[in-house]
């Protein structure tokens, strides 16, 4: 039977941040775009060159300094939020990043907890074994990053994240309890403090959440490809997709209009 490919339009909550904030003559954008750009950008080119942003060449003096930098392109509700949520963490937990050859067997051991943790409160386990994280951070040591949550010296929680020379990938979390607010500082936070401090260019802390949106992260569309073997599929599936498409654009308009970002300078 002859095969038919149809391209399907998915859209995953992926963090595009946006953020405005002038630079003598230039103004500072920052795309969490399951990722966080920090690209400089003239406010010329916003709207007409919004979506070439991640070709753009970076000027070194467009980078955040560091996360107050960050919260100054804010508005002040939500940066009291932020700031509110981010202290009362930093009075019980530490934070420690390490590669992939620093971690130990017993932040292995922890790590894989709090992994499983994540997927049984779901009712199933989760499908990557211990010998696959043991092995990826012997084999792509330079590439992994794990965030070590402590209280009172023991990891209670760890964010697992990739990284590439312009991108943060954030991918996995678990806590061994239930801690107000810790999520939010394991895996935005530290996230994107972590690519302040090594000028990097995205933060993509992966798909879906409504509560991103509130912390800067701005939905954005990704395609994805499949092929229907069944040839009675391919109407329906393609009206879907029409359907889907319409509502997809209206609910991410929708999105935007919640984002926490101060109004650019016309």
């Amino acid at each position: 039977m002859q095969t038919k490919k149809v391209t399907l339009v998915v859209t995953y909550f992926s963090l595009k941040i946006w953020l405005v904030k002038r630079y003598q003559k230039l103004t500072k954008i920052l795309f969490a775009e399951l990722a966080i750009n920090f690209i400089g950008l003239t406010t010329e080119t916003v709207a007409t060159k919004y979506s070439l942003a991640g070709a753009l060449d970076i000027e070194p003096e467009s980078y955040f300094q560091d996360f107050d930098d960050f919260l100054s392109v804010l508005t002040a509700r939500k940066r009291k939020m932020i700031k509110k949520e981010r202290n009362k963490v930093s009075q019980l937990f530490s934070f420690y990043w390490k590669r992939g050859n620093e971690i130990t067997d017993d932040e292995l051991e922890a790590f894989y907890l709090s992994y499983q943790s994540t997927y049984l409160k779901r009712g199933r386990a989760g499908y990557l074994n211990k010998t696959f994280f043991k092995q990826i951070f012997s084999t792509m040591a330079n590439k992994v990053r794990l965030l070590l949550c402590n209280y009172e010296d023991k990891v209670v929680a760890s964010a697992l994240y990739f990284v590439d020379d312009e991108t943060l990938y954030g991918r996995y979390w678990g806590a061994l309890g239930e801690f107000e607010q810790l999520h939010f500082e394991a895996c935005y936070y530290q996230g994107i403090e972590f690519c302040i401090e090594h000028k990097l260019k995205r933060f993509n802390p992966g798909t879906q959440g409504e509560h991103k949106i509130a912390r800067g992260f701005k939905p954005i569309e990704t395609n994805s490809l499949h092929t229907l073997a069944l040839e009675p599929f391919h109407n329906a599936v393609e009206q879907f997709c029409i359907e889907e498409a319409l509502h997809n654009s209206s609910y991410m308009q929708a999105c935007d209009e919640r984002l926490p970002y101060k109004k650019a300078d016309n």
